[in-house]
């Protein structure tokens, strides 16, 4: 494991898609951290909108990488991971460009890897920015039985119930610090996943290699939740990528047996009687969970054409 040390490099990637604003707030609020030794690299997801220009205008001392096409979270994030690597980061904090930072934010984040040398991704406590003593993520333990990994507190009111440093199973790519031994080690992010459920199978392979993933809760972010995909269960996007990339992640992990893929098979039936009986305009949902099952099951995996049009928010 990395020795511990005093001040190490830390760069912060903040991907950005269509939603320049924030990211000028989210970069603006970095600014202010406390953390002497942090650099910043924005990466623009091929947003074609005047993002670039902007941006740069607003930060003339930070890079702006330009994308030619939308790589998705994984693949826009692993350019700037990989820009970070090559310049020497020691640590590399992924960040959604629709958050806001606690001035102590990277410094508590350090503190807590570099407490201890198996550590290998941590993560702030997460509130929503709309309601900012509202908890959004306290970290998160996976259901094998399902995929499913629910957020601990989510929409709880801070009652300094979840505290201290608490090992988890994995964090939220909306924030997460990764130490640069661990990308050198596992890899960088799956592009295979596109959006969802790529920190979910990343936090899994850096404990499969012995690290440690902790949430240091007294670390702080604020999130406007799921701003640009208004990420939800009445959202055909989210409802697409969360279901073809939840298969995805238990299939890969050995934890999709014989009786799912019956049940599995049993629901594109269902799905496909129901838009046969449901009217047009009420198929979305059911064209999308169909279509991630289906695709699934052709090992169809990274963007989907007509879910391409998306932001990259948690």
């Amino acid at each position: 494991m990395t020795p511990l040390r005093m001040d190490p490099k830390v760069f912060v990637v903040v991907l950005n898609w269509r939603r320049s604003t924030d990211t000028i707030d989210c970069v603006q609020s970095l600014l202010g951290t406390a953390y002497q030794r942090v650099e910043i690299v924005i990466v623009d997801n091929a947003s074609g909108d005047g993002s670039v220009g902007r941006l740069t205008a607003a930060f003339s001392k930070i890079p702006v990488i330009e994308n030619s096409e939308n790589l998705g979270y994984a693949g826009g994030n692993n350019i700037g991971i990989r820009y970070a690597l090559e310049r020497g980061a020691d640590y590399v904090l992924l960040l959604n460009n629709d958050t806001i930072v606690d001035r102590n934010v990277v410094q508590d984040l350090v503190a807590a890897a570099e407490s201890d040398g198996g550590v290998g991704i941590v993560g702030p406590k997460i509130y929503d920015y709309h309601e900012p003593e509202t908890i959004w993520f306290a970290g998160a333990m996976i259901d094998w039985s399902t995929g499913e990994s629910p957020h601990i507190g989510l929409g709880e009111r801070d009652r300094g119930q979840y505290e201290g440093r608490v090992e988890v199973d994995r964090l939220t790519g909306c924030a997460m610090m990764v130490r640069r031994e661990v990308f050198e080690r596992v890899g960088v992010l799956d592009p295979s996943f596109f959006l969802y459920y790529e920190d979910v199978d990343f936090c899994l392979r850096a404990r499969s290699a012995g690290y440690q993933i902790v949430c240091a809760r007294n670390a702080k972010v604020w999130h406007k939740v799921s701003s640009s995909t208004k990420a939800n269960r009445a959202s055909a996007l989210h409802r697409y990528y969360h279901t073809r990339n939840r298969l995805m992640l238990l299939r890969k992990y050995g934890r999709l047996v014989s009786k799912d893929h019956r049940k599995n098979i049993g629901y594109v039936l269902w799905y496909l009687a129901r838009l046969v009986r449901r009217p047009f305009a009420d198929r979305a949902l059911d064209t999308a969970e169909l279509s991630a099952r289906i695709d699934f099951y052709r090992g169809r995996c990274g963007i989907k054409p007509r879910y391409h049009e998306i932001g990259h928010d948690r």
